[in-house]
């Protein structure tokens, strides 16, 4: 956590003093009128810096990751008394807690800068809640899993890759990029033939919704229908690929270990 959190907590709070300098100067004039171009520079500059810090907290994993093991650092890090399990684990945990630590703060950054009180967001959450009944806790349940599942495959996508880039004599850094980029195509192919096998089942779904709502019945349920098989397929794909990717970067860590 230390070895991270001194890069990590410098660029969230650049986010948060660029969105509290925009809230102060910047979003009390655009609550009333259009923005002008300086303010409107000024806010796709703060979403490009968001995007920046995001894909620099993710880099970050796979570089840390590859140093502390991969690298001559690594020669340290494997005399320590713990297993290549533990090694893996608790470099998993450190970026999964990072991870949700920097979603929290980006969000955060976005309130500030863009939070409206006369938004009413409390009835938003009211109407919500009351429209999908008890359907709705069910509904942020799985969205939630589904996103933590990612976030976990996501980060063995770059572990398994750095342990894959390690194997090479040369070009180490290279091949594990190529091999994260080869990863990230055969997994979009993967979930993309799962959804499209969905499609007409899907369709079906609507159809079947559309007849309700005709017929002036509480749609709530079936409208979700499709949403939660979708998710739900995709949170089974994203678990084999967090098992496979795991037993992957273990098996080369402890078996095929090649430190520069």
């Amino acid at each position: 956590m230390k070895a991270l959190s001194r890069t990590l907590l410098l660029l969230h709070a650049v986010a948060l003093v660029f969105a509290i300098i925009g809230r102060l100067f910047i979003t009390s004039n655009i609550l009333m009128r259009e923005p002008n171009f300086f303010e409107a520079l000024y806010m796709l500059t703060f979403f490009l810096i968001l995007g920046g810090i995001y894909f620099a907290t993710f880099a970050l994993f796979g570089i840390h990751f590859y140093k502390s093991l991969f690298s001559t650092q690594g020669y340290l890090s494997w005399t320590l008394p713990v297993t290549a399990h533990q090694h893996l684990l608790s470099k998993l945990l450190v970026a999964f807690l990072w991870n949700i630590l920097s979603f929290c703060a980006l969000l955060l950054a976005i309130s500030i800068f863009f939070f409206n009180p006369n938004v009413g967001i409390i009835k938003g959450i009211d109407e919500f809640f009351a429209y999908f009944g008890n359907n709705a806790i069910m509904l942020i349940f799985i969205t939630l899993l589904f996103l933590l599942l990612s976030t976990l495959s996501s980060i063995l996508t770059l572990y398994s890759s750095a342990a894959i880039g390690q194997l090479f004599t040369n070009h180490r850094v290279l091949a594990s990029i190529v091999t994260y980029a080869i990863f990230a195509i055969v997994a979009q192919i993967a979930y993309t033939l799962a959804l499209f096998t969905l499609s007409y089942h899907t369709y079906e779904t609507s159809m079947e919704v559309t007849i309700v709502e005709v017929a002036g019945i509480d749609t709530a349920a079936a409208t979700i229908a499709p949403y939660l098989r979708i998710v739900s397929i995709s949170s089974v794909m994203a678990i084999v690929q967090i098992v496979a990717l795991y037993g992957l970067t273990y098996y080369l860590t402890k078996r095929k270990l090649n430190l520069a």
